[in-house]
This record gives C-alpha cells, structure tokens and sequence, in this order.
C-alpha cells in the first residue's frame, strides 16, 4: 500500500498527518472530545500529563481538538494515527474513523489533493448534496457512482461528500474541472472559486475552465498552490452572512435577477458579481409553495422553520416588482387582478429584531430596487405615504402601518390600502384578536365585503405553526385554523404536498433530536428555607395592620410561585382601594414590594445558584438605599434588618461547595453543553429561560464556570422597561453570536420566532414551556443539521405532563392543516363560501362594537358617582357604566366591572317569559359575603343587573348615600331598548385567558 510519505517524519509516524493535517477540519468539526476519549488514547500510545497536558485544561480550551491534534503532530509518536483511530471507533465516533480510513490508501499526490479539497470544503460539506453532483463528474464510473449514492443514502450528505471527494482524488487532478462545474451548476460557486485559487487551469481536460477560474493569476503551472490566509489549521474565517461569497470571477453565464431550480440547498445563494443582485434559486418544494401566489391567490404558506419561507416570499417580491402576469393586486368578489395596480410591496414582521433580518433577504436579490426597513425606534422622515412613493418595497413592524392606516399621528398622512400592491405577514400566526396584523386585516375584510371594487393588496403569509387556541379535537382545531384563514382572507393554504418535494424537504429541515431531562431539587435547601423565615416576617408585619390582616385571611398561594406573585398584585390592589391611613398604605406597600422581590429570589434559587438568588436580594436593597438621601425610614430599615440578621447565614449557604447545597439542575445544562458546544467551533446554542431575572442569573453562572467559559456566552432580552435592551444592542449581539464571538446565547422569548442563525444546533429551554406554537418556534432555533433540541425541568414544577400535551397539540395542529387543505382540493367552493361566512360574522361584530360606543356617551355627573360594596367598600363601578332596560333594570355595560365581581351558582335559579336568571354575582374580594346582583339573560343577551341596596353610592366631594330601590336614586340613568342591548351585550363577553396555568413561574417582562 502506497503510504503517505510527503508527510512523513523519519522516525514518527508516517500516516498520523492524515489525521493532523488533511482531516483537520472534518475532525474537529465532528469530534466531541471527551475525558474517556483523552484516558483511552494516552493509554494506547503510552502518553502521560506531563507531555500532553491535564486533561481538565485540555477540555477547557477554545478549541480543544485544534490542541490535542497540534500536541500530537509536535510529538509525532509512532503508532499514534492506530491509537486514534481505535479511539474514535470504541468512543462513540466510528464515522470519523470510517471516512478517515476510506481515503487512508491514497498516494502522496492524490492525498495532497485530498488536503487541499477537505479544507476547502470542510465548512460546507453537510450542505452538499453528492448526487446533484455526479450528472457533471464524467470521469466516475457506473459503479462509482452507485458507491456515492448508497454511502450517502445510508450515511448522510457529509459522509457522502467525504467519499466523493476521495474517489475524485484517486482520478488525478483532471477531474476538477468536471468537479468545479458541477459546483457552478449547483449553486456552490464560492467553491469553485477557492477551487480555482489552488489550482492553475492550463493541464485541466474537457476545457472545462475557463480564463477566469483561476483568478488573478497569469502563470500556467499545472501545480496546486497553497494560499497560507486561505486555509489555516484552525478553525477557518467563517463566512456568517447565511450565504455564499459572491464569486469575482464573473463566470455565471445567467442574467442578475433570473429565477432558476437549484436542488442544491434550502436557502438560495449565487455567485453574482458584486453589487448586482444574486440569482433567486428555489428548490422544488419552495416552488411548490409559491405556485399559488403567482397565479394571483391570497396564500397562506405552511411550512416548517428553517424552509426558507422568506425566499418564498421574495420570489413572489420579485414578480410583482417585474410585473409578472398573474400578479398583482385585485378588486371584486370572486377578485380579479390588476394587471397595471401597484406594484409596492409591504412586508409586515412582527418583531423588530426581524425587520433587518428580513430587509437583507430581500437586498440581496433586488438591490436594484429601493428597499427601506422601518421600525417603531427607528426616526423616519415624512409620512408612510411618502415613503411608500419612493420605495419599492418597505419592511416594516406592523404597528407602524396601522397608525398610518388610522391616521393618528399628526404628521403622518392617512395610508389607503389600494396604494399596497403585495402584502406579506410574517409569523402570520399572530393575526388575531387585537394584534396589529388582525387591525390592518379587518380593513382589508371590510374593503373587501363592503367596497368589493376598492382595490386591494394580494396577501401572503408565512408562518410554520398556526396552532389550535383552545381546541380539544381535530373538528375544534380545524375551525381555529378557518378563523385565522378568514382572517388573512387566505384562498389557498400551501403545504409540500409533492412526495418528491416532501422528501427534499425532509432531507433539508430534519428536525431536531430532542430529550427531556426532569431534576431534582437541593437535597439541601437551607437558602430556601431561611428566605420564607423573613418572609413570615414581612407578613407578620402586615398582620399587625386591620386591612393587612383582613387581606391574609384569604388562601395564600405557595411562596416561589408565580400564584404567589399574582396573590401580591391583588394585594396592592387591595391597599389602594381600602387603606385610608396614608402612612399605614405605605407600609403595607413597602412589605408587598419587599415580599415581590424575596419570591422572585426564591425563584432564583431554583434554576440557577444561591449566590445569584442572594445578589438579587442585595442590588434590590442597594437600589433602595441609592434612591434615598437620608436612608431609609424606621420601618423599611426593620424589614432591611430580617435580612441582615441572617446575611451572614446566607453568604455561607451562597458559598458552600457541599454537594447537597448544589443545584443539580446546573450540573444537567453543564453535561449539555459539554456534550453539545465544547469543542466544536462552529456550534452555537440558545438556552431559553421564563424571565429576566433567571437570564441574567444563568448568564453570571456561564461567565463564573471555567469548562464553560471559552462558549463566550451572551444575552438577549426585549427592549420593555428600565432594564431592558435597546433593538441596536440587540442587533450587536446577534450578529456577535452570528459571528462566533457568542457561542451561546442567554434569551428570553424574545429569540423565540423568526430569528435565523444558521449555525444554531442546540436549544435547551430551562423551566420555560408555552404551547404548541413556541414549541414548534423554540426547536425552530436550532437551524444546523444534526440540531439537538432539550427540556430541562425541575421535578416540582410537573412541566413534563404539558409539555406532552404540547406535542400532542401540535400533532393535530398539522393534521387539522392537512384536512383543510384536502376539503380545499375537494371543493374549493365550500371553502371560500366558509371564509366569507365567518369574514361577514367578524365585520357584523366589528360594526356592533362601533355602534355601541358611539350610543354609550358618557354622563359627566354620574362619572363622578360611585357604587362602593356596603361590607368591604370596594369600588363595583359608576353610574354611567349602567343602562336601564325594561324600565326596572339597571345592567352594567362595562367590561372593566367582570375584575371587580365573582360569579357564583344560583341558589334560586328560574327562568320566564324572556328572563333566565343565571348566577348570582357577588363582591369581588374573595373574603366578603355581600351579593351585588344577578347575571341574567335577556332574550339570548347575557347581562349584569345590580339592586342598589347592596351599595354605597358615593358622590365626588360629597356624602355618601344609600338606596333600597332605583326609584328612589336621584340621578336620571339613561334608558336602553333590547335591540341596542343586542348590539352592546357583547362587550361583557369574558375574553379568552391566554395566561398559561401555574407552572410555578414568576412572570417578568420579557
């Protein structure tokens, strides 16, 4: 066997550079180094510390491969390419050694080659597909060929790409040509062009390279050349834009702008020269998706994240920029297009982060269109309807199209929607309810029903994840899924549906691998149990106060809860309303403050270190002391003194190294990361968290860990609030991340849709669970092959049980899809018939909601006349929130009185003529007896009717007064008719609750 002997050392060993040098990249790309690994090969080759290293410091270095394989070319030992080997194979990592091995009988020349092309390649081998490659090798035999399609059938694109490029070596230089073709051909004209920069082309057969594909060189050598800033033995320049380098060699023969198949890659790339515009190159499935749009549809685009949806969209961008036929905006019902309307495109996200994200995709294949990102932090000169005038496309958040639709601000000229040619939602999940998407489409729909010829937007939205709401069954989630179509006025939802198509798909987004770890708690908690002890301090405190101790009557939530945080809120609610002592609100307020910040602590403590929990509780008094002059009052230094009666305690349980003290909850995410980033350079990795709080406590713990330290971890929160971060330091930090100068970023939900970082391979969401749509959204984050996607939860918190549910959620999430989209194939006619239903149900409500708050003109007296509980005294409502109807009844029409009353059984329940009555309603405050009224219906209308005697009435600057009957009451109440009682009954409708169920959280801002 012919050995590598262009790399040999006299007396070392002769083929250990095929592991040092030629497979460098591919090694420490794919080699996840661990202490067993380290102990089994100095065993094996007879090595110690003493010449390698400690293997702890080892392990924490940047690049830890990178050393140990610079430490072994130095010594040179004989035996040690077997020893590694075997190492990789008895460890867990035998595809190294396999594709190693494969070429490891190679010649000197055709293995100097192999280096050449494994460095060249080593960063994209994973987005290569061999088989789109061999229509252009010629030289490969029947045989050849067949080896290559089944090794990467069975073994993946990497490994594929491995075995081709060993059996090119083996033919000898003449086959690059055909090589850097088919490179061109598929999309990777970077490639070629490094290709061309090692290779000279005059000994190249075929004449398949041209003048230009060896760059600037003019010497015909027929050598390789070795470019030293090209390829270093490290870890190589990374390229973090998402897409390939523009090629300077101007070899592609396809016009700027022009639309071809690429089968190569989920996310177009060309090798255009500088400055013009890159070729928009979609793969089948991604035509497949797109094909309804260009005939002219409102399309609803489903696909999973990480498809490249938005290049989807900007090839629809593109043909209404180009004023394809088919496309274009439309007007009447069933709607045709415009042939000639506008061509201005809006593309709508609903985060500001993405705007830029967006706004570069597009650039990148238009740029010789005017294209503008808009933000709400963003200063933008002249009105929307300006900007519109001179750009062709704007990406923008969306609120800042609805107060241009609304005209609200002063200087900002009122937006008609016939000036948008193409309108597209990003996240389009989110059009519903009261969101800025759902405002901007109810104009759409009221257009479209009402004013039929009014020209209007095409639309096209974009999301991986419609969700089910509430939905229990397949029927349930189906009509969710309707809603939000007749919201959007979709005709067409597009999934893959091609088999062709859905196995390219599956071949490009595979989707993560994924774990569930449940932790125990501290076998030790002392931290914990030492902060309740001031905490039954705090409210022994407020016992000590009449309206304090009314309050703790009530059932107390557990402490380091978020139904503990909530049982605080209505507690300062209480004191407002019922403390009229001024000294005694404040020091009620004081302990609720106190109590807040001691449940979040606690917190603190379980997903992350004491000491994090213990430095929150410091900064929070150290604040307190800077907002002072003279220090603090006697009363707040009482409660200042719990603490520092057991700081000392504290400080020693923050500090302990005692097993029992530590958090095994960190020692799970260490294993993780460990086992994920260490030592793979090119990864990078999100670690989700519920609050800021426990972002910033888990980042501290990053930075304070040494094994952890070379990840460079960072954080991204959102821009609400004194704390948080502005959308530039966000914008730096992403592309730091992007970059690899963060390995791992610390965030909230914040970086939970839309986001692309290629490069992403592991998300681990730490005590932080949603539904089924930030489910799909938070694994969607792991962009790279062979992602990995983990669930850390504390076993207290039974996060596990939802988490199920989630995933079974969004099982029938996509089966709901696909029988929508089969009831459309079978009878489109139903399906449009059913969104213009619920479409004219949306507009009858809407215009409803209109009606009624133009009749329910406020009354400046009886604003000022309140209806106080006689127990307890907490405000129910005033007298211009009621109506009287059937001459005697006097209903609440304002939603705000639902946060001040219980609804409970009817101990005397009966029904006549047109009157059910339905539940009792009582005082809101949850120790007082006193009934306020009955929730009754009226001929299908839910209503609130109060009996005054159960009231205070209580004048602004006067005495307060009690009534038995609404005769006696001296204020003219306005009267209301049933069918304007039709028409605002609806407002006392109770709104979906969106709050997730106690999982033991404390909510912060995100």
């Amino acid at each position: 066997m012919a050995q590598a002997d262009c790399f040999a050392d006299e007396y070392g060993d002769i083929k250990l550079k095929i592991i040092t040098d030629v497979f460098r990249p591919f090694v420490v790309e794919n080699l996840n180094l661990t202490s067993e690994f380290l102990s089994l090969l100095y065993s094996k080759n007879g090595l110690n510390h003493e010449t390698m290293g400690h293997t702890e410091q080892l392990l924490r270095e940047a690049s830890p491969v990178n050393v140990l394989l610079d430490r072994l070319a130095r010594l040179n030992r004989k035996g040690t390419y077997t020893a590694f080997i075997e190492c990789l194979r008895s460890k867990g990592s035998a595809f190294i050694a396999d594709a190693i091995e494969d070429r490891a009988d190679v010649d000197s020349e055709a293995l100097d080659l192999l280096k050449h092309l494994i460095q060249a390649f080593h960063e994209q081998l994973n987005q290569i597909d061999p088989a789109s490659m061999l229509p252009y090798l010629r030289c490969l035999n029947t045989e050849e060929k067949e080896s290559i399609r089944q090794t990467t059938h069975n073994f993946g694109d990497t490994r594929g790409a491995v075995f081709l490029l060993g059996i090119i070596c083996k033919k000898g230089k003449v086959v690059v040509g055909q090589l850097m073709k088919g490179l061109r051909e598929t999309g990777h004209g970077n490639l070629a062009q490094k290709l061309s920069k090692l290779f000279c082309c005059s000994t190249f057969a075929d004449g398949e390279m041209d003048d230009n594909c060896c760059g600037a060189s003019s010497t015909c050598t027929g050598a390789i050349v070795d470019d030293p800033n090209m390829f270093q033995s490290g870890t190589p320049a990374e390229n973090t834009s998402g897409f390939d380098e523009p090629s300077a060699s101007g070899a592609c023969a396809l016009k700027p702008g022009e639309l071809i198949r690429s089968s190569d890659r989920d996310t177009p790339e060309d090798d255009s020269l500088d400055g013009e515009p890159k070729l928009l190159r979609l793969r089948g499935y991604q035509e497949e998706l797109v094909a309804a749009s260009l005939q002219g549809t409102n399309s609803l685009v489903v696909a999973p994240t990480n498809s490249g949806k938005t290049y989807v969209a900007a090839r629809l961008v593109q043909a209404f920029l180009d004023r394809e036929s088919g496309v274009g905006p439309r007007f009447g019902n069933p709607p045709q297009v415009i042939k000639d309307g506008s061509n201005k495109v809006v593309f709508l996200v609903n985060n500001v982060l993405l705007v830029d994200q967006h706004l570069q995709v597009i650039q990148l294949f238009m740029s010789d269109n005017s294209i503008m990102g808009l933000s709400g932090e963003t200063s933008n000169p002249g009105s929307l309807v300006d900007l519109l005038d001179e750009h062709d496309v704007l990406v923008m958040t969306a609120q800042i199209l609805v107060n241009a639709l609304q005209g609200v601000k002063d200087d900002n000229e009122r937006l008609e929607l016939s000036k948008i040619g193409l309108l597209v939602f990003d996240e389009c999940h989110h059009c519903q309810k009261g969101a800025p998407y759902n405002k901007i489409m109810s104009q759409y729909c009221d257009i479209k029903l009402s004013s039929p010829q009014t020209h209007r937007p095409q639309v096209l939205g974009l999301t991986a994840s419609m969700g089910v709401g509430k939905a229990s069954n397949l029927s349930e989630a189906e009509s969710h899924i309707m809603k939000m179509c007749a919201n959007l006025d979709v005709e067409k939802i597009c999934t893959v549906q091609d088999q062709q198509n859905k196995e390219e798909l599956r071949q490009i987004r595979d989707k993560p691998e994924e774990d569930i770890f449940e932790v125990p708690g501290r076998k030790n908690n002392g931290f914990a149990k030492a902060i309740v002890e001031i905490m039954e301090k705090i409210e022994a405190r407020i016992s000590q106060i009449p309206e304090g101790e009314t309050w703790l009557k009530q059932p107390k939530p557990r402490y380091g809860t978020q139904g503990y945080e909530q049982w605080l809120v209505e507690m300062g609610k209480h004191f407002i309303e019922h403390v009229a002592n001024d000294e005694n609100g404040t020091r009620l307020a004081t302990c609720k403050d106190h109590l807040k910040e001691y449940n979040a602590c606690l917190y603190i403590n379980r997903d992350a270190r004491t000491q994090d929990a213990l430095d929150h509780i410091k900064n929070f008094l150290e604040s307190l002391e800077l907002k002072t002059t003279s220090g603090f009052s006697p009363y707040e230094q009482q409660l200042v003194d719990f603490f520092q009666s057991k700081q000392k305690c504290l400080k020693a349980l923050a500090e302990s190294s005692l097993r029992d003290l530590q958090n095994p909850l960190l020692d799970r995410l260490t294993k993780i990361l460990t086992e994920t980033l260490l030592g793979r350079a090119d990864s990078r990795g999100i670690l989700f968290c519920k609050t800021r709080a426990t972002t910033k406590a888990l980042h501290a713990w990053l930075q304070a860990t040494p094994s952890l330290q070379c990840l460079q971890a960072g954080i991204l929160i959102g821009s609400g609030g004194t704390e948080g971060m502005t959308t530039n330091k966000q914008g730096e930090f992403l592309d730091k991340f992007r970059e690899g100068k963060h390995r791992l970023m610390v965030a909230t939900s914040v970086a939970e849709e839309g986001l692309d970082i290629q490069q992403c391979n592991v998300v681990i969401c730490c005590n932080y669970i949603s539904n089924e749509i930030g489910r799909v959204q938070a694994q969607g984050r792991s962009r790279a092959r062979g992602g990995k996607y983990f669930l850390v939860v504390s076993e207290e918190l039974t996060l596990t049980s939802r988490e199920i549910q989630n995933r079974i959620r969004e099982k029938m999430m996509y089966k709901a899809t696909d029988s929508l989209q089969e009831k459309f194939d079978m009878n489109p006619k139903a399906f449009l018939e059913k969104i213009v239903e619920i479409q004219e149900m949306n507009r009858n409500e809407r215009q409803a909601r209109e009606r009624a708050l133009a009749r329910l003109q406020h009354n400046k007296e009886l604003m000022d006349v309140s209806l106080i509980c006689r127990k307890c005294r907490r405000h129910a409502c005033t007298l211009d929130d009621l109506r009287c109807i059937k001459k005697n009844h006097h209903v609440v029409l304002n939603a705000a009185f639902l946060k001040q009353c219980r609804l409970v059984p009817h101990n005397k329940p009966c029904q006549l003529s047109d009157i059910e009555k339905l539940k009792r309603i009582m005082c809101g405050k949850p120790t007082c007896p006193q009934k306020w009224g009955s929730q009754m219906k009226f001929n299908d209308c839910v209503v609130f009717a109060l009996s005054p005697t159960n009231f205070i009435f209580q004048p602004l600057h006067k005495n307060k007064r009690g009534f038995k009957e609404w005769k006696l009451v001296p204020y003219k109440i306005a009267k209301m008719d049933m069918e304007e009682l039709r028409e605002v009954s609806f407002t006392m409708e109770v709104e979906e609750d969106n709050i997730n169920e106690d999982d033991g959280d404390i909510w912060a801002p995100l």
